[in-house]
């Protein structure tokens, strides 16, 4: 004990982290890491890839660097921000009606469940048949 050092306040060393440990912990982590990469890295890179991209003579991606596609969206960014308003309008006077009923933790189970749900429901709804050639992207 030093003199700057009060009795009893010494901790015990940490314990040592083995080798086996770490592996585990990798092995653990690494089936989420791999969903987190494929699910979400990889599919928002092809997103910021294709935006930057210019449309082909025929539809679809044609390759290339350009600015065009973010320049039309915020000249005419109107439907943008309208959009924006009514929706967090709308999501802040349900969540506060709900949040009032229920409390936050069920506001916000019942918030992320629903928001799944419309999303799976907007999914099949799609029909890509009845869609413009020129709007998919690989045809």
């Amino acid at each position: 004990m030093t003199a700057g050092t009060p009795a009893g306040t010494s901790k015990p060393p940490a314990p040592a982290r083995d080798g086996p440990s770490r592996l585990a912990t990798a092995l653990l982590i690494l089936p989420a890491g791999l969903w987190y990469l494929f699910l979400l890295v990889l599919p928002l890179a092809i997103v910021v890839l294709f935006s930057f991209g210019e449309r082909g003579e025929t539809g679809g991606y044609a390759g290339g660097f350009t600015f065009t596609n973010y320049d039309g969206a915020f000249r005419n960014a109107s439907p943008f921000v309208t959009s924006l308003y009514l929706s967090a309008a709308i999501a802040g006077y349900v969540m506060g009606w709900i949040a009032n009923r229920a409390g936050w933790g069920a506001a916000g189970a019942l918030q992320i469940s629903l928001c799944a749900l419309a999303a799976a429901a907007l999914a099949l709804a799609l029909r890509p048949a009845q869609m413009s050639p020129r709007s998919l992207p690989f045809r």
